[in-house]
């Protein structure tokens, strides 16, 4: 008698554990498509902000860029037709730069380093 009861209790016990871990594992699925669900928003946004942001830089920095590539392109530009090392050979659109005779290395020699006190 009492081995009987003490069998249905555990089947009782056994029904009720296997019941909550159902509970538990339809909760956690749930959860689980939940966060995935807001995992997926936060990406879309972290790449929408993300685009954004690369729009802003460029078109910030492109707009200080071209000012600055235009400038140093003049300036360059400038300096190269006063500068006596460049010249414009015969017959041709492009500039090439001469350098003197004693300047010129020979990319083998290495140049010795003078210490100084």
């Amino acid at each position: 008698m009492r081995n009987r009861e003490s069998a249905i209790k555990s089947r009782e016990r056994k029904k009720m554990y296997t019941k909550d871990l159902e509970m538990k594992s339809k909760y956690l699925e749930s959860e689980c498509r939940r966060l995935d669900n807001l995992l997926r928003c936060y990406m879309v946004e972290n790449s929408v902000l993300r685009q954004s942001l690369q729009f802003q830089k460029e078109r910030i920095c492109g707009a200080s860029m071209a000012k600055q590539e235009s400038a140093v392109l003049f300036v360059g530009f400038v300096l190269a037709l006063e500068s006596p090392e460049m010249r414009v050979g015969p017959g041709s659109w492009k500039c090439q730069r001469t350098v003197p005779r004693h300047q010129r290395r020979d990319p083998g020699r290495r140049r010795r380093r003078v210490r100084r006190l």
